[in-house]
């Protein structure tokens, strides 16, 4: 059993009596553990499961092997590393950049200033190019809501075999409009999804003049 786990000095560090933890733990993180219990893992007379130790450490936002005593490293800059492939000092100076930018804000956890970190370092964070990136995928997305909820008949049949995996939306330049409602007209279709694409165009013309940051 480990007995130098670092359970009672968090508790502790937290201003937290057991009965206290206890309650929190059910709160928070849905972790039903008595002062007793928990009184026994703080003295190593009892070893938690993995999913307790993880719940614990997650409640306390440490690491599970900072929270078991086998690691000093209380912010689990080690794991971020190996996980994402980033050194410390990239994350913290992507840190101190969504910082400066207020992107990040000083009152939350080093874990969740870690996460979205990472999220810009893997090209996922509030960034122009996302903006833009977004936007392109909202149009296409759009223009296959509008040719589906609007224009196709669900009680008119399609040649499966003939189509292959192509979608009709994909194929506007040689479909007739037969699978189309009768009183819903393709050229007007046509027309709304070549605003679409013309957009959809200036928006990658705008992307190629952006800066990739």
């Amino acid at each position: 059993m480990n007995s130098k786990n670092r359970i009672r000095q968090l508790r502790e560090s937290n201003n937290l009596t057991l009965p206290e933890l206890s309650t929190k733990l059910m709160e928070s993180n849905q972790l039903k553990l008595s002062s007793d219990a928990i009184s026994k893992y703080e003295r190593g007379d009892r070893e938690p499961k993995l999913a307790t130790w993880e719940k614990l450490a997650d409640y306390f936002k440490v690491p599970v092997d900072y929270l078991q005593g086998r690691s000093d490293d209380k912010v689990g800059w080690h794991l971020w590393e190996e996980n994402t492939g980033y050194k410390k000092e990239t994350i913290e100076s992507q840190i101190s950049q969504l910082k400066k930018f207020g992107k990040i804000s000083e009152n939350e956890s080093i874990q969740k200033q870690i996460g979205l970190a990472v999220s810009y370092l893997d090209g996922r964070g509030k960034t122009d190019r996302n903006a833009i990136e977004t936007a392109s995928m909202e149009l296409s997305e759009l223009d296959n809501r509008i040719h589906d909820d609007f224009y196709i008949d669900p009680n008119k049949t399609v040649n499966e075999e003939k189509l292959g995996n192509s979608r009709l939306r994909n194929m506007k330049t040689e479909y007739d409009g037969s699978l189309y409602y009768d009183d819903m007209h393709k050229e007007v279709y046509d027309h709304i999804s070549d605003i679409l694409q013309d957009t959809r165009q200036k928006l990658a013309e705008l992307e190629n003049k952006t800066p990739n940051k």
